[in-house]
């Protein structure tokens, strides 16, 4: 049974491997687990003709522009897969060393372009929603901007703003099947229908619509069964409606009489049932010529016939079995991508394990001196934005965007604390600089190592650090702005776990 609960949502990512280039899409090795809610979506770029003179006073027409991606990654309970993961993808440029059994994974902001079409590595993506309603896969998947939450009593938080070129491929596809409109099965032409049984290949065809013949609208079609062979044949209730005969007559065309029949000539009629000797020819299926609203005429001479045919007694049936175009709605059977890799279990980090220490130094190995905040501190937040422009250019054909570039790097931390002292605001009256450095810590892996996340900053200004009145006590809210360090940068964030590698 097709389930639509959220919580059977999944969500997976090439986390190791970058894609080689923009919209190539690269192998999925890591299903993530995201908070429920973050769903990639198309952002369908449409345009009408309401400023053009059409004649009408309203628009009548849509252009399709394309498609671009967005979304939003959600960490709750940050992992250091998390946290390695999207900062690789945000700041562009990992090296990775040996951690015992595991691995240490240095991430700095890229220097320059990672190519011509993107500043920063993107990755592939794929949704599984629901159960199995759909499963999509986005190629060149950006993180545009990070926000790495540290508050006090919780989890450790981190969220990637994601900005995509649009490109997908969806597991669900739609076939067009020529078949009579009385019909009772469709053969697709190749696939077979996704699922090991029949509930499963039953609850797999989404919808299936009979194009009318004539009247040209679309009409729902019932479905009851789907075989497991290749291709899949489908068991359905025919969309037309058998009807019992009002009047044949004798003449070198019969003339058949069915009220309201609205079929026109070349369209077929398919008669069944009748028991009458000299009438059992008329069991066919004909073209008929319209004649008019309630009779038609079929190329049977009915005219040396004994006996006239008797609609009261005989139970002879006319159904229409034209050809009609029927859209099938369905998943195929999964392959590649759509089979989702393994979610990977790590501790995840609470801010009670944390360290921050404010005003030392980074020399590229330890950081030294410093002052550790600890009952004092309620919350630290970095974020981190590319302020990427995701565009379509000229000359790259396609239906969605093939660049990548950012505008700009930019940083900031947000220190919330008691008012104890003076310091921060004794930075401010300086004007002067300071090192910060966050380490939070999980289980151990391999003594000593443990699943952790370093971030740190080596040089950063004070901007304000207002002081108000949180309950009864005094707070200080400091705005810092990162700044880029001449030695060492901005920013680095080591992450230590078992995977080899990220965006590599």
């Amino acid at each position: 049974m097709r389930s639509y609960q959220a919580t059977h949502d999944l969500t997976a990512v090439s986390a190791n491997l970058r894609e080689t280039a923009i919209n190539t899409e690269q192998t999925l090795d890591t299903t993530m687990l995201c908070a429920l809610g973050d769903i990639i979506q198309l952002d369908r770029r449409r345009e009408s003709n309401s400023n053009e003179a059409t004649g009408y006073e309203e628009p009548d027409t849509l252009y399709d522009l394309g498609t671009l991606a967005s979304g939003t990654f959600n960490f709750e309970k940050a992992q250091p897969q998390h946290i390695a993961f999207l900062c690789a993808y945000a700041l562009g440029a990992t090296t990775t060393g040996a951690a015992g059994t595991g691995y240490q994974h240095t991430i700095t902001p890229i220097a320059g372009d990672l190519d011509e079409d993107r500043s920063v590595p993107s990755f592939t993506a794929a949704q599984r929603l629901g159960n199995n309603v759909l499963r999509r896969r986005f190629a060149s998947i950006f993180v545009d901007s990070l926000t790495a939450t540290f508050a006090k009593d919780s989890w450790v938080k981190i969220t990637g703003n994601l900005k995509g070129s649009g490109k997908y491929t969806n597991n669900v596809t739609t076939e067009d099947i020529t078949a009579e409109f009385d019909a009772t099965t469709l053969t697709l032409a190749a696939n077979a229908v996704q699922g090991s049984d029949a509930a499963t290949r039953l609850a797999n065809v989404q919808r299936i619509r009979a194009l009318v013949p004539n009247s040209g609208e679309y009409q729902d079609v019932a479905y009851s069964a789907v075989s497991g062979a290749t291709p899949a044949i489908i068991t359905i209730t025919p969309p037309a409606t058998a009807v019992a005969i009002a009047g044949l007559s004798k003449a070198a065309a019969c003339v058949v009489t069915w009220t309201a029949h609205g079929l026109i000539s070349g369209d077929k009629a398919t008669i069944a049932g009748i028991t009458q000797a000299e009438w059992l020819a008329l069991n066919a299926e004909h073209t008929i010529t319209l004649i008019g609203d309630d009779s038609f005429s079929i190329p049977v001479d009915t005219s040396g016939y004994v006996l006239v045919y008797d609609a009261g007694t005989d139970p002879g049936t006319i159904i229409e079995s034209t050809d009609a175009t029927y859209e099938v709605l369905y998943i195929p059977t999964e392959s590649g991508w759509m089979t989702f890799p393994s979610r990977i279990n790590e501790t995840p980090l609470r801010v009670s394990e944390m360290t921050l220490t404010v005003g030392g130094k980074w020399n590229g190995t330890t950081f030294l001196g410093g002052r550790d905040l600890q009952a004092e501190l309620k919350s630290i937040n970095w974020t981190f934005n590319n302020s990427l422009k995701v565009e379509f250019v000229p000359g790259a054909g396609g239906t969605y965007a093939s660049r990548g570039i950012r505008e700009g790097r930019s940083q900031k931390l947000k220190l919330n604390r008691e008012f104890r002292e003076y310091i921060m605001q004794q930075h401010m009256d300086d004007n002067d600089t300071l090192g910060l450095y966050i380490l939070v810590e999980g289980a151990i892996y391999d003594s000593p190592h443990k699943y952790q996340a370093e971030f740190i900053f080596p040089k950063v200004g004070v901007l304000a650090a207002p002081v108000s009145v949180d309950g009864k006590r005094l707070a200080e809210a400091g705005d810092l702005q990162v700044l880029e360090d001449s030695t060492y940068g901005s920013v680095i964030v080591k992450v230590k776990n078992l995977q080899i590698t990220y965006a590599a």
